[in-house]
């Protein structure tokens, strides 16, 4: 069912890109990435769910395992203690982005940490 309704967005997408004679190639990318966003819900909903399921604690040391695991390849969080990786995580947010869009442009000053 959320598939379908994912699926109905994308279309009324399309139809209103049409209507106000967006170009194509925006029109290709908003397509997507709003197709990307539809196909990759459900990762972020189980996301979402679990911190509504376990504990405030318990949650934190699941997204400490689960994120610190990708952090720990950076050479800065390597050697980190599994305390400072835990709060490192509980400030992550997941972004999703279409390919071709821009993160951050040269000399653009950061708001924060990205991990690409």
């Amino acid at each position: 069912v959320a598939k379908q309704e994912g699926e109905r967005k994308v279309l009324a997408l399309v139809s209103y890109m049409k209507k106000r004679k967006v170009p194509q190639q925006l029109q290709v990318r908003a397509r997507r990435h709003a197709r990307y966003v539809v196909d990759n819900a459900g990762t972020t909903a189980v996301a979402d769910e679990l911190a509504q399921l376990l504990s405030p604690h318990l949650h934190a040391e699941l997204m400490a395992t689960i994120r610190g695991a990708t952090l720990r390849k950076f050479y800065m969080f390597m050697r980190s203690p599994g305390v400072i990786i835990e709060h490192v995580t509980e400030m992550l947010e997941t972004q999703v982005h279409a390919v071709g869009d821009y993160v951050l442009e040269e000399d653009e000053v950061a708001e924060g940490m990205h991990f690409l």
